[in-house]
């Protein structure tokens, strides 16, 4: 004969995740952060941990970040030094190896050079003076744009994101002449203000 039959409590078998592939570290210095990305290969994990470190061997768990992410911000690195980063996939089996990425430096951060080739042209069909600049760097967070009557006294008159090189004055009077300045902004600092440009819309 044989004894009863004993059922085991059920069981759920799980698989260590792979590991994430394409690992780039990339600095932001006008933003003063530093970029992680990589590929996440499945959806086994349960979160990604990010370790750094500033000699490449002894690392610091620096953050977890949920599952299905491909990305993770440091806004904490240092300008100037170097920094190495490793990324791993966990779940409730273990984690995946470790994937390191191509150290990186995060540049000290500086004052973003002046906008050039900058003019004012009158947009009679948007009743507009348009103002129009040379983005001569990736430094900038930012342009501000004063106006002036007199092309001496000049009031702040918007300011406008990084890469943008062109400005629509819609509040200009016909007949009225402006002059404009430009000038690159950042944490940093400000850059010299552009030569002064000017134009009027015409009176119709």
């Amino acid at each position: 004969g044989s004894s009863p039959l004993v059922t085991a409590s059920p069981v759920v078998l799980v698989i260590l995740p792979p590991a994430p592939t394409n690992v780039i570290a990339t600095p932001h210095a006008s933003d003063a952060e530093i970029t992680l990305k990589w590929t996440d290969n499945s959806d086994l994990e349960t979160a990604f941990v990010v370790k750094r470190s500033t000699d490449g061997v002894n690392f610091t768990r620096w953050a977890e970040v949920p599952a299905n992410t491909n990305r993770f911000i440091d806004f904490l690195a240092v300008p100037e030094v170097t920094y190495f980063y490793q990324v791993k996939a966990i779940n409730a089996a273990g984690s995946s190896p470790l994937v390191t990425a191509s150290p990186v430096v995060l540049a000290k951060l500086t004052v973003a050079p002046k906008p050039t080739n900058v003019r004012a042209t009158p947009n009679t069909a948007a009743n507009a003076i348009t103002v129009t600049w040379s983005d001569t760097s990736d430094l900038e967070t930012g342009f501000v744009v004063k106006r002036s009557t007199d092309s001496v006294n000049f009031v702040r008159w918007d300011q406008l994101p990084a890469n943008t090189t062109t400005y629509n004055d819609a509040f200009a009077t016909p007949g009225q002449h402006y002059y404009y300045i430009v000038k690159a902004i950042n944490p940093a600092g400000s850059s010299p203000f552009s030569t002064i440009v000017g134009a009027s819309l015409p009176v119709v």
